[in-house]
């Protein structure tokens, strides 16, 4: 893939185009129709992402704050090398809503759509339909089931934080914020996250569908 990358650049849109032209390439040498890219953080530059990736479209799947705090805190601990080292509960606190924040930004747009984990978990079939007529492509719950050698394809040796998302979906985020944290932190972790309102979120991006 190296011929598409370009000998010298004056623009990063140079680079991005040549990035897109490498993930096309892949996509239609397994004979298929889209490329997804799933960083999390990414949802910071959906601005310069729309700008640069021509009829991109966004899915943001988000979880209740008190689950997406554990999971920060407990991977930062257990990887800090991965992640700049550990961090602490409020970086945990602030960081998940600095990203609904920018989920909340962009829901209004015809491109970008929510999906709850806690709502996936619940309803797998409704969802997927949902998201397929969003996408315009057929999503079988079958998939679901099926992803395991999907996700040994995809993640990667040193990741091993992902070791689990071949599993059955589950609520199991609730059980690690109760055994991770003490009543007094819970307490704290709790009132600093009853900013976000995440049904808000959630009525805004099923208006947008309506529209």
């Amino acid at each position: 893939m190296q011929k598409y990358l370009p000998k010298y650049a004056l623009f990063m849109s140079q680079y991005t185009k040549a990035f897109i032209k490498v993930l096309d390439t892949l996509t239609e040498k397994q004979q298929k129709s889209f490329w997804i890219e799933k960083t999390p953080d990414h949802v910071l530059y959906i601005d310069y992402i729309e700008k640069l990736v021509e009829k991109a479209k966004f899915i943001h799947i988000i979880r209740n704050g008190s689950d997406a705090v554990a999971s920060l805190y407990e991977v930062t601990h257990k990887h800090p090398e991965i992640w700049h080292g550990e961090w602490d509960i409020d970086k945990c606190i602030s960081h998940w809503i600095k990203c609904i924040n920018h989920t909340h930004k962009h829901l209004h747009k015809s491109n970008h759509i929510l999906v709850t984990y806690e709502k996936l978990i619940v309803e797998p079939e409704s969802t997927l339909n949902r998201l397929g007529v969003f996408l315009g492509i057929n999503l079988d719950y079958k998939m679901l089931k099926s992803r395991r050698g999907i996700v040994e394809q995809i993640v990667l040796k040193n990741e091993p934080w992902k070791a689990s998302v071949n599993q059955p979906l589950s609520s199991v985020g609730s059980n690690k914020f109760n055994k991770i944290f003490n009543d007094n932190q819970k307490s704290y972790i709790r009132k600093k996250l009853s900013v976000i309102n995440l049904d808000q979120l959630d009525s805004v991006t099923t208006e947008s569908i309506k529209l």
